[in-house]
């Protein structure tokens, strides 16, 4: 264990976190996990629970922490293991200290970001204003010459080259640095970076250059750190791992460091070496745990065929009323790809009833695939990507932070539209308009828990009532077509030309974009992005199916899950 500090975790403990856990009950291998604070890595199938194994850890660990400032850091590639803290102990007061300092829980990207990416570009004069892969590469792109676009549309290379590759700064156009077109993308990636806009992947490249560059970062984050998780440990990539343990292992301080996965559900494996099976996760002699509370026998003993490593997994949940034929592979001919989902959905409402669909709820059906967004020199290919099973697939809308102001409007309509609450159309306008101030540098973050207060306050204090009434208008406007999205953006900057004394200066925010949620067939309704409602025409039950890409999902437990067919370079599923 580190040095600094000493905790044992004993059974009167695992019996007190789960009276706080509600309705969980930890076995022996679950207890052994949740004991060990050794450098070790935990093994576990899916559904086997072990991000809520690591969560009553946390907790323990919290209820015993005695060291101000310093904390437990938990690394993922989603925001899983923050949710379930959210939703098991965000109403404790064990809950409310895992989530504030001096502990960290969130992203690989977040953790680089805060630590070290953001106060290195800081300590060059230079403020973080935009990071957004997205909307910073289609930025740059569009600020280049159409002749150099056209001769790298040519050259079959689309806005990926306006990515930074190597910090100091290099790029891949795919011509010799000598050329005009290597120095027109070079000149536009420079004066963005020293506007403070970066792709993620540069932030990681920033970090990597400062860990190389700075003395003495390992020995400081290791000593803020004691102890690092790593959940789904099993897709962290290489360089990611290099970089962890460049940061967490030194001679004067070493942290705990514990990897939380499943090597059989790697996604990123076939795209490394071999190298990384043997070197980064599992180590050899880590903690297993093999069953699964996911899925009955019957499927556990149907995926240990396909297994990796030796370790046979058990399922123990309950079958459904309806199992018998329930893991399907749907084949299609090319004119039927239309009709994919809609045969998913009808399958889905044979095998479950309603009570087991709302009983499940929470974890819903689901369609995923490999491949989701089409490069900008592709044509419209056959069951490529997700979006050519259903066209309204749109896979640059999140719900958290869409890539256009017009997509905000779009939210907040299909919010509207479902729930008939004005509120919601109000709260999803609201944020597009601070997201606006944020990229003209008039406030700090875009982000408000009440976008709409937030907004307020930015205005003058004697013209709210002005202003509330302005908003009203904007938020009935209709946008229909690029001419009347144009009037609703020039209203937005009569606003804030009047009050703020600004404009909407950036106009690869407010471009127009078509409404991509209105042309879904007649059984289908679209109550928010990349998620239909599909209503059975002869019994009108209806069924809620999420669609998105396979890297979404990690870690999550679903009702139903439809794999799709596409293809990077060949047909994933056949390949």
């Amino acid at each position: 264990m580190n040095n600094l500090m000493s905790i044992d975790i004993s059974e009167e403990d695992i019996e007190w976190v789960e009276t706080v856990l509600t309705g969980i009950k930890f076995d022996q291998d679950r207890r052994n996990v949740i004991k060990n604070l050794d450098s070790i890595d935990v093994q576990a199938c899916p559904g086997s629970g072990k991000t809520t194994v690591l969560v009553a850890k946390l907790a323990i660990l919290a209820k015993k922490w005695n060291l101000p400032n310093q904390g437990i850091c938990v690394l993922s590639h989603t925001n899983v293991a923050r949710e379930e803290i959210q939703e098991r102990l965000g109403k404790t007061d064990i809950g409310k200290v895992l989530l504030s300092y001096p502990h960290f829980i969130g992203t690989f990207q977040s953790f680089f970001d805060t630590y070290i990416s953001v106060p290195w570009i800081k300590s060059y004069g230079i403020k973080a204003n935009v990071i957004d892969r997205e909307y910073v590469i289609r930025k740059r792109w569009n600020a280049l010459s159409w002749g150099t676009k056209d001769y790298l549309g040519k050259k079959k290379r689309d806005n990926s080259v306006c990515e930074a590759r190597k910090i100091p700064v290099e790029i891949d156009v795919g011509c010799g640095p000598t050329t005009n077109t290597y120095n027109a993308v070079l000149k536009v990636v420079k004066d963005s970076l020293k506007r403070g806009e970066f792709t993620y992947g540069e932030m990681m490249l920033i970090a990597e250059n400062a860990i190389s560059e700075i003395s003495g970062l390992s020995e400081s984050i290791s000593k803020r750190f004691p102890i690092l998780f790593v959940d789904e440990a099993q897709d962290t990539s290489l360089k990611q791992w290099d970089l962890l343990l460049g940061l967490f292992e030194n001679e004067k301080m070493q942290s705990v460091i514990q990897g939380y996965g499943d090597s059989n559900q790697s996604i990123y494996n076939s795209y490394e070496s071999k190298e990384k099976e043997s070197k980064i996760f599992p180590k050899e002699n880590c903690l297993t745990i093999s069953n699964s509370k996911r899925f009955g026998n019957c499927i556990a003993q149907l995926a240990n065929t396909l297994a990796i490593n030796h370790v046979k997994m058990t399922g123990e949940l309950k079958e459904f009323t309806h199992t018998e034929g329930s893991n399907t592979i749907f084949l299609f001919e090319k004119e039927n790809i239309h009709l994919v989902i809609e045969s998913y959905a009808n399958h889905l409402l044979e095998r479950f009833t309603d009570e087991e669909i709302l009983l499940n709820e929470k974890y819903g059906c689901h369609i995923v695939g490999m491949v989701h967004k089409v490069r900008d020199f592709e044509n419209e290919g056959f069951a490529e990507r997700v979006g050519d099973y259903w066209k309204p697939y749109n896979p640059t809308i999140t719900k958290s932070k869409p890539s256009l102001l017009i997509d905000y409007f779009y939210i907040g309509n299909l919010k509207f539209n479902e729930s008939k609450e004005f509120f919601y159309k109000t709260e999803w306008i609201c944020k597009g308009l601070l997201r606006s101030l944020f990229l003209v540098n008039v406030i700090d973050s875009p982000n408000a828990n009440n976008p709409l207060r937030v907004l307020l306050k930015i205005f003058p204090e004697n013209k709210e009532n002005e202003v509330r009434i302005k908003l009203f208008e904007l938020f009935n406007d209709r946008f229909e077509d690029e001419s009347s999205w144009r009037s609703v953006c020039t209203k937005i900057e009569t606003i804030f030309q009047a009050y703020l004394g600004v404009t909407i200066c950036d106009e690869n925010f407010v471009l127009w974009r078509n409404n991509l949620f209105n042309n879904s067939p007649e059984n289908e309704t679209i109550c928010e992005p990349n998620l239909l409602i599909y209503k059975d025409p002869v019994s009108n039950r209806e069924l809620k199916i999420s669609l998105g890409s396979i890297h979404s999902i990690k870690g999550r437990t679903h009702l139903a899950t439809l794999i799709l067919e596409t293809k990077w370079y060949d047909n994933n599923i056949k390949s």
